[in-house]
């Protein structure tokens, strides 16, 4: 194991170590020296231009082969991943020389804090200290690399925590001033309230997830009996996406006799997968379907594409949540006050069922570990005929096993205000216009003397996303742009 230095080992010139002069006769740290990284599938180049970032570059390099780094969950990992990112496209454009070589991490973090508008303990510091002091561990002799880490470490002391600035729904909405021409002066002042906001957010948002889970329910026993074809092998990636959905339509959809949808789930596919636009074109097809059945195929699959990309009843759908049902219950978790980076981590049995003595669920709450607070969160219990309650035990019913991950992704909690065709905005906007729903979720809110002031405020920003809300949302980027010195 490598020797454990204290800081009395240092009490030598700092300013005047150097380990290009040292006495040194173990040069052989350097040989085969690794000049690019390899994280999250994209390849850096490191800087090797001095001694002292050839040092840096090394340490960090069998940080990531040690036995700590390989230990850590993939969450972990990640995390450590984005922080040497950012610091190796940084320390890539500066030299490391006497001036600097041992505040160059201070300089990153002040670079982090001043330039980038990031908190101290945002900065990805910590998690670089720990890499490079875990790369040095691996090395079972001292040399000039032990003696230079040791002294970058000792000279590097991570700036104090401040507190988050709370982004909120209510600051959010707050900053859109023309929303108040869009939703009445009356309504955008109910904005300001957190807590008439966050009822009709909370409501709204647990009724669509309800309405998704009641519908694919029904979806999965229409299909207990019903084969796919196993052909769509040979077919290319939107070949085989038109023969899924084209599959699973022919299956699941009814019509009346003037051919319009007969059930809501064959509304909410349409709403999934079928463009508005080719609406008409899915009926026609349907006549020729009715006609000829082995024309059906031959028809969508020959350059005439019907369906889009589903997301609701999508492939990989049907066992594990889809994007838009994760999307909504990280939401539901969030308003439970469970923090976007706790929710990546729930699991299955960080979710307690209390059952009545018939074996139905009366409450459901959420009670998880934080380790870097060593303490046990437990948001409020809420009841089973409360729309959320109702909402996230519905959502579990898709889990069988304990340890299986709620959310396949650290980013679903943050989705991005878009609407392009298949994004998740733009689909929760084509659920909210969707009659029966929009019924449901204005019944749901007036049992709880809640106010549609959070859909209203989306559906406004749909109805301007060509002109006002795009110019608002690109006024905002170049202000940013302009503070960072861009």
């Amino acid at each position: 194991m490598a020797k454990k230095y204290s800081k009395i080992d240092f009490a030598i010139d700092i300013n005047n170590y150097d380990p290009e002069h040292s006495s040194s006769t173990k040069p052989t740290i350097l040989n085969n020296l690794l000049t690019r990284l390899i994280l999250k599938g994209k390849i850096y180049e490191l800087n090797t231009d001095t001694i002292y970032a050839k040092y840096i570059s090394r340490a960090l390099t069998l940080g990531l082969k040690s036995e700590w780094y390989q230990s850590l969950s993939s969450l972990s990992q990640i995390q450590i991943s984005n922080s040497l990112i950012g610091f190796i496209k940084w320390y890539k454009e500066i030299k490391i020389d006497e001036n600097n070589k041992c505040t160059f991490l201070k300089d990153f973090e002040t670079y982090q804090v001043n330039v980038r508008g990031l908190k101290p303990q945002s900065t990805g510091l910590n998690n670089l200290l720990s890499v490079i002091k875990n790369g040095i561990d691996e090395i079972d002799y001292d040399n000039d690399l032990n003696t230079y880490i040791e002294l970058v470490l000792i000279r590097t002391n991570i700036s104090k925590y401040e507190p988050p600035i709370p982004e909120t729904l209510t600051t959010f909405f707050g900053s859109i001033h023309w929303l108040r021409n869009e939703i009445g002066n009356e309504n955008f002042l109910k904005l300001e309230s957190p807590k008439r906001l966050i009822n009709s957010f909370s409501v709204t948002v647990a009724t669509i997830l309800c309405f998704i889970l009641k519908i694919k329910k029904e979806a999965k026993k229409e299909l207990l009996n019903n084969r796919f074809e196993s052909d769509s092998d040979t077919l290319n990636v939107r070949a085989q996406r038109q023969f899924y959905c084209g599959n699973l339509f022919s299956k699941l959809s009814k019509f009346d006799e003037n051919y319009l949808p007969a059930n809501q789930l064959t509304e909410l596919m349409i709403l999934d997968f079928v463009p508005q636009k080719k609406i008409e074109k899915l009926i026609t097809l349907w006549k020729r379907r009715q006609i000829d059945p082995n024309t059906y195929y031959s028809y969508q699959l020959n350059g005439r594409q019907v369906f889009s990309l589903p997301n609701i009843f999508g492939q990989d759908a049907w066992d594990y949540p889809s994007e838009i049902e994760q999307v909504l219950f990280s939401w539901l978790c969030s308003w439970q006050t469970v923090q976007p980076s706790d929710v990546a981590k729930l699991k299955r049995n960080d979710f307690i069922l209390s059952k009545n003595n018939e074996g139905r669920v009366i409450y459901v709450q959420c009670s998880y570990y934080k380790g870097r607070s060593n303490r046990v969160n437990e948001p409020p219990m809420l009841d089973a005929r409360q729309v959320e309650g109702s909402a996230i035990i519905e959502y579990l019913e898709y889990f069988l096993g304990n340890t299986t991950h709620l959310i396949s992704s650290i980013n679903i909690p943050s989705i991005q205000i878009t609407f392009g065709a298949n994004s998740i905005t733009e689909r929760l906007v084509n659920l909210m216009n969707y009659p029966p729903l929009d019924e449901e979720i204005k019944s749901n809110l007036w049992k709880r003397k809640a106010n549609p002031i959070f859909i209203n405020s989306i559906l406004a920003l749909h109805k301007n996303k060509e002109h006002v809300f795009t110019k608002w949302v690109n006024k905002l980027k170049k202000e940013k742009k302009q503070k960072l010195g861009f």
